[in-house]
C-alpha cells in the first residue's frame, strides 16, 4: 500500500476536523428533552396567557390546565438543563421570509405550522417561570421585557407571570402599563 498524498492527508484532516466541529455543535446546542418529548414539543402545550385584544385568559379550562401542568412538570424535570435553550426562544425573531411565505400561502398552513415568535416567546417565559427561584439569573432579561415598551403586551404579561414566580416584587403590575 502507498503512503497518503500530501493532498490527501490534508483533505483527510479537513474532513475529520469538519465531522468533530458537527458533532461538537449537535452536543452544544442539543436540545433537552423529557419523556421522548424535546422542550420545543413541550413549549407548545403552554397556551398564551392574554388574547391580542389584551383579554386575559386565566384561568385555563379544566383540560387545558392539565395540558399545562403536565408541560410544566416535564419543563421543572429538565430542570436548568433547559435555560439556555428557554432563552433563545425568549429572544427568538420571526423570520421574514417564513412568515411572508405563510401570509402570502395560506392555503399551506394545515402542512406547515408557522409558530409565530411572540408566541414562542410567551412559552419560554412560562417556563422559565415554572423553574421558579432555580432561575432566578434570568430575573433582569425578565424584567427589562416587562418594563420594555416595543415587546408585544403579550410577552410582556408572560414575562411578569413569570418574574412573580421566579423573583416577587421585582415588577409591579402597573409597570406593565
Amino acid at each position: 500500500m502507498q503512503p497518503l498524498r500530501p493532498i490527501h492527508r490534508k483533505l483527510l484532516w479537513l474532513v475529520f476536523a469538519i465531522a468533530a466541529i458537527a458533532a461538537l455543535s449537535l452536543w452544544l446546542f442539543a436540545e433537552p428533552s423529557y419523556d421522548g418529548k424535546r422542550l420545543s414539543a413541550w413549549l407548545e402545550d403552554f397556551p398564551l396567557t392574554m388574547d391580542a385584544a389584551g383579554n386575559n385568559l386565566l384561568p385555563f379550562s379544566g383540560a387545558q390546565q392539565a395540558k399545562v401542568n403536565k408541560a410544566a412538570a416535564a419543563i421543572r424535570g429538565m430542570g436548568v438543563s433547559a435555560v439556555p435553550h428557554l432563552l433563545r426562544e425568549l429572544h427568538a425573531k420571526d423570520s421574514t421570509l417564513a412568515s411572508r411565505f405563510y401570509l402570502w400561502e395560506g392555503r399551506l398552513t394545515k402542512h406547515y405550522q408557522y409558530r409565530w415568535a411572540f408566541k414562542r416567546q410567551s412559552a419560554a417565559a412560562f417556563a422559565l417561570g415554572e423553574l421558579g427561584p432555580l432561575v432566578s439569573n434570568t430575573a433582569p432579561e425578565l424584567t427589562r421585557i416587562c418594563r420594555d415598551h416595543t415587546e408585544s403586551d403579550i410577552v410582556r404579561q408572560s414575562a411578569f407571570l413569570a418574574l412573580q414566580k421566579i423573583a416577587p416584587g421585582t415588577v409591579q403590575e402597573a409597570d406593565l402599563k
